[in-house]
């Protein structure tokens, strides 16, 4: 038999063996080593890049590692700018952006992804990353560069993005997106490349909502000459002596010596301007537009100009008459665009109005003048689909009493039965007479006239919206009837 100090050592022994298996099963990460600084490389793309015949609806750009990407929707731009928003996702280790729009043809397309990739374990960015691919027969090669700053304090704007036009009229940034786009870079520094030879007019701009187009609001920067890029090429000849030792580019290691006296010709190829200089400002319009008019209601017209509109504007009927009774035409409360309402059922029930707008601006030369232009509105009702198998129904001879449809306007959503109540319109009252206004009061469900209680005034507050005064405080809920006579 085993003694009892020798079964305490077998027994240790064990002990110690399988502790020295358990700590070798255990999981953990590789410390030590370089940390990786370096960002993920492409070593492959679909099509190649600076192809040329592109015709496909998938790019793929395959990297060295793993990534990530974020903040696609702001950092990614196309220029020419698409359309529509490309698919942009991940697959493994390669980066896949479905073409949602029909590509210009012939066109240099550059895909800027601006800072959006950046490796999976170290959050390395791959800053500025661009990929160019072209839909005709060769890349365009032309380019404009130069910085953007503010003209107030000299300070980069923030978000700001770079066009250029063709077209060289200067409302074209308030009517088209740009031809060519780039971003600015930290330092207020731009670059539109891979682009094609002609005149081009420039702009500036902090797109707050997107669309590509300069909107009222928005900050802006522009020259008022035309840009003619260019490509100098600068031949340098410069002559080496004998004996000479001259360095391999590729192999700095290699190097061999000249026997003869030689001259050595190279080429410098630039393309210019590049040292353009823009200074953005907020562009203060003097020059008034009528940006929008349309004909939400029958009974309802809408005129939206780019700035708060002076007093002095008319809107005159053209393809009908309207009493000064049956119209309301007013500014609302921005001054921005002007509120026409009628009531009349004959005019409500013409399909296209037609107005002679008049409005005060300015001309070429900063002169006050009166513009005046011809607007149309229509209003096309849908129509029922059954209506053709409903039966007429005969006419009522008894005149039913009209009543007007509103709301209570509540401040946080309750409603103090002690304060003065105000209403919300369907639509806004011309005239009122408050002798025409019936007031109940409701008690235990049953409707008593409550002849005590009184309205001292009823006041349009606005477009829509009627405050009521009563002689004493309300007490209980009240029920109101609203005759159409009451407000006209």
């Amino acid at each position: 038999m085993l003694s009892s100090s020798k079964h305490t050592f077998y027994l240790g022994l064990l002990l110690f063996i399988t502790g020295l298996f358990y700590s070798c099963a255990q999981i953990g990460s590789i410390s030590g080593g370089l940390k990786d600084t370096i960002q993920p490389i492409m070593i492959y793309s679909q099509p190649v890049f600076a192809d040329t015949a592109f015709s496909e609806k998938k790019v793929v750009l395959t990297f060295d590692e793993y990534f990530v990407i974020k903040g696609i929707n702001e950092e990614f731009i196309s220029s020419p700018p698409l359309k529509e928003f490309p698919e942009i996702k991940t697959k493994k280790r390669s980066l896949v952006v479905k073409i949602e729009d029909t590509l210009v043809k012939p066109a240099t397309y550059v895909f800027y992804f601006g800072n959006a990739i950046a490796d999976l374990n170290e959050s390395n960015v791959l800053e500025n990353f661009r990929f160019v691919f072209s839909t005709g027969s060769e890349v365009d090669s032309f380019s404009i560069a130069g910085s953007l700053k503010k003209a107030f304090d000299l300070q980069i704007p923030e978000k700001a993005l770079v066009m250029v036009y063709q077209n060289s009229g200067d409302s074209i940034p308030y009517l088209s997106r740009p031809d060519y786009l780039s971003k600015i870079d930290s330092s207020g520094n731009f670059s539109i490349d891979f682009i094609r030879e002609g005149k081009y007019k420039i702009f500036a701009l902090q797109d707050l909502n997107g669309n590509l187009m300069f909107d009222k609001k928005e900050n802006l920067a522009f020259l008022d000459s035309l840009i003619i890029p260019k490509r100098e090429i600068t031949i340098n000849i410069d002559s080496v002596k004998a004996g000479t030792i001259l360095h391999d580019i590729d192999n700095p290691e290699y190097a061999d010596s000249l026997v003869n006296d030689t001259i050595i010709i190279t080429e410098d190829h630039k393309t210019k301007p590049n040292n353009i200089f823009l200074y953005m400002f907020a562009e203060k319009q003097f020059k008034q537009r009528l940006s929008d008019n349309s004909r939400p209601l029958k009974g309802k017209l809408n005129l939206t100009f780019d700035i708060p509109i002076s007093e002095k504007y008319q809107l005159k009927p053209l393809n009908f008459s309207i009493s000064d009774n049956d119209y309301l035409l007013e500014l609302n409360e921005e001054k921005d665009s002007l509120l026409y309402w009628y009531k009349d059922t004959v005019v409500q029930a013409i399909d296209t109005l037609k107005f002679e707008l008049k409005f005060a601006s300015v001309d070429s030369l900063d002169n006050a003048i009166i513009e005046t232009d011809t607007v149309f509105f229509e209003f096309r009702e849908k129509k029922d689909a059954y209506a053709g198998n409903k039966k007429k129904e005969k006419a009522d001879t008894i005149k039913k009493v009209e009543y007007l449809n509103f709301s209570y306007k509540l401040d946080n959503n309750k409603l103090d039965l002690k304060q003065n109540l105000s209403f919300e319109l369907e639509t806004p009252p011309i005239k009122l007479d408050t002798s025409l206004i019936k007031l109940y009061e409701i008690r235990d469900t049953s409707t008593v006239d409550t002849k005590e209680q009184k309205i001292v005034r009823a006041v349009r507050t606005s477009e829509n919206q009627i405050f009521i005064e009563f002689a004493r405080p309300i007490i209980n809920m009240l029920d109101f009837n609203i005759l159409g006579t009451g407000f006209c």
